[in-house]
């Protein structure tokens, strides 16, 4: 078995693609959600404001009404990996420090969290895509790294690698041929999932749901200079938390979705805290050092530290070579 997988179809139909009553409301009030997905690209060109946020939350709400979110789990031991710059010579010694900000006041927008909400961000592996996942987290985590404008120059970076504790399933948002070309396991479950809603639905009612997701899969790997799909984003992701929490009733751990920093070629993970708490366990921390090269604007990486193990939260960073 893959360390990606779909979750069972039983689990599948009841918890996500609901009762026939769910397909033909959405069949039936096809011109509403149109409306919906039409306000909530209108809203993308607006000032990430209160009201605006509010207006995207409750039109993504309404839109799950009647679109099925596709789950797919996580192995047991899979590895994550999320990574932290270093500056001013810190270096870090507890998983906090290497986790998610549990400080509201310190937390900014992300791709996906508003201010003050915490996520944790980090990268999955991608078997043969020939993509370092490891590097995919430092991408994503220093934008330094990938900057046109303002790259650094030096920059040291603290490599976590995650791992979970059981099997638990995350709402697929990868819905971009450019990752899926690269990531049969994905792939195969998503053209799976799709296959069984076109089965399902009407033929507009289809390419309704088809056009959604590949539309906020291929939003939330654009590089924007100012951020300015964040708050959509966030909009999107506190709406799928409410509705499965709230509305279905089942947990919410998290989404996964194609990698900005590696122009959708890498996969990226974003889980609310409980699931952290509760799933994952820091297992080793390693220093890596990227040096850009002027002669071709490319990153040198090498490592400067010794691979260290986690135990009960703690870690020592050993022989590290000082810049």
């Amino acid at each position: 078995m893959g360390q990606i997988d779909l979750i069972e179809k039983k689990a599948l139909k009841n918890d996500f693609s609901g009762s026939e009553d769910v397909i033909s409301y959405l069949d039936q009030n096809i011109s509403k959600f149109n409306r919906h997905f039409k306000n909530i690209k209108e809203l993308l060109f607006e000032q990430a404001i209160d009201k605006n946020y509010n207006e995207a939350f409750w039109n993504f709400v309404e839109i799950f009404d009647g679109v099925p979110l596709m789950a797919t789990k996580l192995n047991k031991d899979m590895g994550i990996i999320r990574a932290r710059p270093n500056y001013n010579g810190e270096i870090f010694t507890n998983q906090s420090e290497i986790s998610y900000n549990r400080d509201p006041s310190k937390i900014n927008a992300g791709r996906f969290n508003a201010p003050g909400i915490p996520i944790f961000y980090g990268s999955l592996p991608v078997p043969n895509n020939g993509l370092n996942f490891s590097f995919t987290g430092c991408l994503e985590s220093c934008k330094a790294l990938i900057s046109q404008t303002d790259p650094a120059e030096l920059q040291d970076m603290t490599i976590g690698l995650w791992r979970l504790n059981r099997v638990f399933p995350v709402v697929n948002l990868c819905f971009d041929e450019k990752h899926l070309r690269t990531n049969p396991e994905l792939s195969n479950a998503t053209y799976s999932y799709l296959s069984d809603l076109k089965k399902n639905y009407s033929k507009e009612a289809f390419e309704f749901i088809f056009n959604f997701l590949r539309y906020f899969s291929q939003l939330s790997r654009m590089n924007m200079a100012h951020n300015e799909c964040y708050y959509i984003l966030s909009a999107l992701y506190e709406a799928i938390r409410y509705y499965f929490t709230e509305v279905k009733r089942v947990p919410f751990t998290g989404i996964i979705f194609p990698s900005c920093a590696t122009e959708g070629i890498g996969l990226n993970t974003a889980l609310v805290p409980p699931a952290v708490d509760n799933c994952l366990d820091p297992k080793q921390v390693v220093m890596y050092r990227f040096i850009l090269d002027r002669s071709n604007n490319e990153y040198n990486s090498m490592p400067c530290s010794d691979l260290v193990d986690v135990i009960d939260g703690n870690f020592n960073i050993t022989n590290y070579i000082n810049n």
